[in-house]
């Protein structure tokens, strides 16, 4: 099952240098980062893409709006057609910085995606399988 190539963004926004290119799981889980780090309603195409993750940094987040925040994140990563399901586990090990984990399904078959993300930038720190 072909998931893909794209242009590799592992932290989510711009384009590393030097640029390479990411396939299967790996683009899906970038795709997948993007939407994460875009505010809803910035791409002009789909108002429906984009959950800012780093918004929450900052956030006193009770229990309820952290489960809430966890499932916008996984309804956001199935809004990518190349995903089947996912669950979102979202945590704040340590001021100013949120842990995601994640559990994708395609039809390739599932991957876990790790990253982290602060005020300072988002890192993909796992694509496994």
């Amino acid at each position: 099952i072909n998931l893909g190539t794209c242009w590799s963004t592992p932290d989510g926004s711009d384009l590393s240098m030097p640029s390479t290119m990411a396939s299967g799981t790996r683009c899906v889980a970038e795709a997948i980062l993007r939407r994460w780090g875009t505010m809803q309603g910035r791409l002009i195409d789909d108002p429906t893409y984009g959950f800012t993750l780093t918004d929450l940094i900052s956030d006193d987040l009770s229990p309820a709006d952290l489960a809430y925040a966890q499932q916008q994140a996984a309804a956001q990563a199935q809004l990518d057609e190349r995903v089947l399901q996912c669950t979102v586990t979202l945590t704040l090990p340590t001021t100013g910085v949120l842990t995601v984990v994640a559990f994708v399904t395609t039809a390739a078959g599932p991957f876990k995606l790790v990253a982290s993300v602060s005020a300072v930038g988002t890192q993909l720190l796992l694509v496994s399988p």
